[in-house]
């Protein structure tokens, strides 16, 4: 029965039965800002108590009480022999070659290794838990506190030996079930990631106490090793139901959709001002600080400009910044810096939401938005606030241009040319700080002194500013699927990254069908179109072998079983990613390109164009309201397309190997700030 299940078609598995039903429930408004509660009367052996179940976005939330998650503790406490090992492997074997592999041209770091790991007689505690569920979808959002006192660990650098003792990490876990189906084993996938960057510290011993600023960067790494592949977007997916074998399914249904699900929108945030900061410079009449302010959410960092001796410093709305959101109980954090030359950086505090007593804690996003769009939140300490703007965006599929959000000043005054206003004084970026010597057109390859200025209110950006910062006009996803390699790369896999508007992110590491191994020794070119076209569509193959469809179809149709020809294919075998990258677009133009890089054997990159000539033409001749003014206006943009365009990339390996890659790439369109 268990093999059936697995194999069954993911269409009919994906529709699960509904988890909550099709009409509201009394009192929910879905359109109101705030979440509307649900009284459900459930009497147990106490007696008569009321469940408190929340509306958001579209979900189901039920916050569970004090002492209910007793039992996942007990859980945990008879599992945590298990627990425990498979930690210390992953210190020692896989988190080691990450860091010496990510470090290899850093002294030190390249012979980084965990030596002995221990941790203690004390267990993780989850104090509280939360229950998200739609459609064919269950969250469970689960705070851990781990005080691993008594714990230690050592770790070697070259010659020298570090240690670490009493680890404590805090942070939100969340567990994702999707699909639901309607069958064994219910569920098709399970999750696991971390939607903020958890909390981890220990104290160093050894030389790791006696030279800070080594213990720093070695403290940076550990925790970038860590935690990188599990903060959202990135995730641990195990696949239950064997949803990667279904690969013909409608687009929603893929396994992509699960391993790497669609954003469900994103934030935009201003930083507009602050008050009463706390002083960190004494050298002043009366004290100062050098303020800025950094913004964390999820794998994603932002940071404003620097501003100069002020406790009330001003940035403004321009100072924004858009962020992907996967999960709307993300933390956001907030934190603002007095700036040194010679030392490090001061906290001068983080924006907190003040409860019941002295407690505080980071707000989410769900509390960012319900808050309105302009707010003072008060920072840790008791002194200080901070004004933000912040509200959420989402796909705008009635949208028919998908054309760049300029930067504005304060009063949305409209910029000027270089050179309109001779007589501003302003001598430096307004949106990053950078000190300009001139706002002419300049003739150095970068053209970092070219910008725009407000005549208003003296209001400057830099070109690269007024594109790197402007907010995002669409959500650019590009969807990886499989492709041919070169045969040395298969074992081991390949891993490639994709880099767009200045973001870098990585795919997963490919894999190879037990289809396609099992022929791995002969390659003869009718038996391997049929492995192919037995584990990927057929116009998949059509496409990375470069053949028409019809021609792939007649293959197969007269295809004899005894007798074929052997011809070596370039030598490629082809693997499978199946894994979706998502990006942020502020600068929508026709020359839509990036950056691809090859990662296996042999490591190579590319510039690609995203989209052809031939598929723009083709959306703006679908367009019908296609605004031509804006061409005739010398305004970049592009006409609104939510269809996936699919398309093979090619890749040239050392002059002797190519690659090929199947991808699928779609715009989607933001709702304006």
């Amino acid at each position: 029965m268990g093999t059936a299940c697995c194999h069954a078609s993911l269409a009919e598995r994906a529709d699960a039965l509904p988890l909550e039903p099709s009409d509201n429930p009394p009192g929910h408004d879905p359109f109101s800002e705030r979440p509307s509660v649900l009284h459900v009367e459930h009497k147990g052996k106490h007696g008569r108590k009321t469940l408190s179940v929340a509306e958001q976005q579209g979900f189901r939330l039920y916050q569970a009480r004090p002492n209910e998650t007793e039992w996942l503790n007990q859980a945990i406490d008879r599992m945590w022999a298990y627990i425990e090992a498979s930690i210390r492997k992953m210190l020692l074997e896989t988190v080691t070659e990450s860091i010496q592999q990510n470090n290899a041209d850093v002294p030190l770091l390249n012979t980084f290794r965990f030596t002995q790991c221990s941790f203690g007689d004390n267990r993780p505690k989850f104090p509280s838990l939360k229950v998200r569920s739609k459609g064919n979808l269950m969250e469970f959002v689960i705070q851990m506190d781990w005080d691993a006192t008594g714990s230690e660990i050592a770790v070697s650098l070259g010659s020298m030996a570090v240690g670490m003792k009493n680890i404590q990490l805090r942070g939100p876990l969340l567990l994702v079930f999707s699909p639901l189906l309607n069958e064994l084993p219910i569920t098709g996938a399970m999750s696991i990631t971390f939607p903020d960057p958890p909390e981890f510290k220990w104290e160093w011993t050894g030389i790791g106490s006696a030279f800070k600023a080594l213990a720093g960067t070695v403290e940076k790494t550990i925790v970038d090793a860590i935690f990188e592949p599990l903060v959202v977007p990135s995730r641990v997916y195990i696949d239950i139901a064997g949803l990667a074998s279904s690969r013909k399914e409608p687009l929603e249904s893929r396994v992509e959709s699960y391993r790497t699900p669609d954003p469900i929108g994103v934030l935009h945030m201003a930083i507009l001002e602050a008050k009463d900061l706390p002083i960190a410079d004494f050298g002043f009449a009366g004290g100062s600080s050098d303020p800025y302010v950094v913004v964390k959410i999820g794998s994603s960092q932002w940071q404003t400009a620097k501003l100069k001796r002020t406790l009330n410093p001003v940035w403004g709305q321009a100072h924004s910044r858009d962020f992907l959101i996967h999960h709307m109980e993300q933390h956001v954090f907030v934190d603002v810096y007095d700036s040194d030359i010679i030392s490090f950086d001061d906290l001068l505090g983080f924006v907190v939401v003040k409860e019941s007593g002295e407690s505080c804690r980071r707000p989410t996003v769900s509390e960012l938005t319900k808050a309105g769009q302009e707010k003072w939140w008060p920072l840790s300490g008791d002194k200080g606030e901070v004004k933000i703007r912040c509200f959420f965006r989402e796909v705008d599929d009635d949208m028919v241009t998908i054309d760049p959000i300029f930067v504005s000043c304060n009063q949305k005054c409209d910029l000027l040319d270089p050179g309109g206003n001779p007589g501003a004084t302003r001598s430096s970026c307004s949106l990053c700080g950078a000190s300009l010597k001139s706002w002419k057109l300049s003739c150095t390859p970068c053209g970092s002194f070219d910008g725009k200025e407000c005549p208003t209110c003296n209001f400057r950006v830099c070109r690269p500013c007024s594109v790197e910062r402007r907010p995002a006009a669409a959500m650019l996803r590009v969807c990886i699927r499989e492709g041919l390699v070169p045969a040395e790369d298969v074992h081991d896999g390949v891993v490639l990254g994709v880099s767009f508007e200045g973001v870098m992110q990585w795919s997963t590491t490919s894999v190879r069908s037990s289809e396609v191994e099992e022929t791995a020794d002969r390659p003869e070119t009718t038996k391997w179109i049929q492995r192919l076209c037995a584990k990927f569509d057929k116009a998949s193959v059509a496409k990375c072998l470069e053949m028409d469809l019809e021609k792939v179809q007649d293959v197969l149709d007269k295809a004899p079983h005894d007798s074929l020809e052997k011809v070596d294919l370039l030598g490629q075998e082809a693997v499978v990613w199946d894994y979706a990258l998502y990006f942020l677009v502020r600068d929508p133009r026709d020359d839509f390109t990036a950056t691809v890089v090859y990662r296996g054997k042999t490591t190579a990159q590319q510039t690609i164009q995203l989209l052809s000539g031939k598929k723009i033409e083709s959306m703006k001749k679908n367009q019908k309201h296609w605004m031509q003014q804006k061409r005739a206006a010398g305004l970049q943009g592009l006409p609104a397309s939510t269809e996936p365009t699919e398309t093979t990339w090619k890749l040239d390996l050392d002059g002797t190997k190519e690659c090929s890659f199947f991808v699928q790439i779609s715009l989607q369109p933001l709702m304006p700030p």
